[in-house]
């Protein structure tokens, strides 16, 4: 077989209100800092084979303007004190006339083995992918000569910003989708699996360079949405020609000696952003 593999889609997820999201929960850096304790969404399976130990409700203080992520955080430092390695987010509230802060209630659990429940994480440098991360179907679309796919995606959110609120505070993060992501039984090897690390690793470094550009935007209630966005897209073509310079360059990575010069470009410009590693 010709084996060709194709990269991830890079999909933005906006947010400039606390902790409101589009359609389901996300993760964010941080949240899947440490090492063995997995975030489910809302809409994900509970964990039938683990252990639940207990319920738990994250909140910020009243007044506080503090992002999905923040929460998330605090909810991951409960669950270490509760020995749990499991979050399963049940609901969240935005704060409101009704609800004078911004909280999130979650299911504590404890599980042999956490990751078999994992359906997306952010990018860690302890972490390399693995195939057991690509668990979606092939898709019926897909020629017979693409042997893998694989889907991250870099977004950010924001806190709310208003008049009394001007202090803005961007979350940037990217994510890997196990359920998106696939890969022929029949192709499984090494070299592609590098490969398809290449287009992770760099969905991260282009998380970082985003990182940088957010960091002293000057932005106020009226230019937010449209500044913010504007960066986004920039970087996001940048990102797109990238990926497709990788894809074309290597031959999906049937070029050994072009993607052994990937790698150490793309190993050498993760250094020198080592600064925006974290958001």
């Amino acid at each position: 077989m010709n084996r060709a593999v194709r990269f991830g889609v890079f999909a933005c997820t906006l947010l400039v209100t606390t902790c409101a999201v589009p359609g389901k929960l996300f993760a964010a850096p941080g949240i899947f800092g440490e090492k063995n304790i997995v975030v489910l969404q809302a809409n994900d399976p509970e964990p039938v084979y683990a252990e639940r130990l207990e319920t738990i409700q994250v909140a910020g203080n009243q007044g506080e303007q503090v992002t999905y992520s923040k929460l998330v955080a605090s909810a991951k430092e409960m669950a270490k004190k509760a020995k749990a390695n499991i979050i399963k987010i049940n609901a969240m509230k935005a704060r409101s006339s009704a609800n004078f802060c911004d909280h999130i209630t979650a299911t504590l659990y404890k599980a042999e083995n956490p990751r078999v429940y994992e359906t997306e994480f952010t990018w860690t440098p302890e972490r390399r992918l693995t195939w057991d991360d690509f668990r979606g179907p092939v898709q019926p679309y897909s020629s017979d000569n693409i042997a893998a796919a694989t889907f991250c995606a870099i977004g950010f959110e924001t806190n709310t910003v208003s008049q009394n609120n001007p202090n803005l505070r961007v979350n940037v993060f990217n994510t890997f989708y196990t359920r998106k992501s696939w890969i022929r039984e029949e192709e499984k090897g090494a070299e592609i699996l590098a490969h398809e690390q290449g287009h992770f690793d760099l969905c991260e470094l282009y998380t970082r360079k985003l990182r940088e550009r957010m960091s002293n935007v000057n932005v106020d209630v009226a230019n937010l949405r449209t500044t913010l966005k504007g960066i986004y897209a920039q970087l996001q073509q940048e990102y797109q020609d990238r990926q497709q310079r990788y894809e074309d360059e290597t031959d999906h990575g049937l070029i050994y000696d072009a993607q052994h010069r990937w790698e150490a470009a793309i190993t050498q410009e993760l250094a020198q952003m080592e600064k925006w590693k974290d958001s």
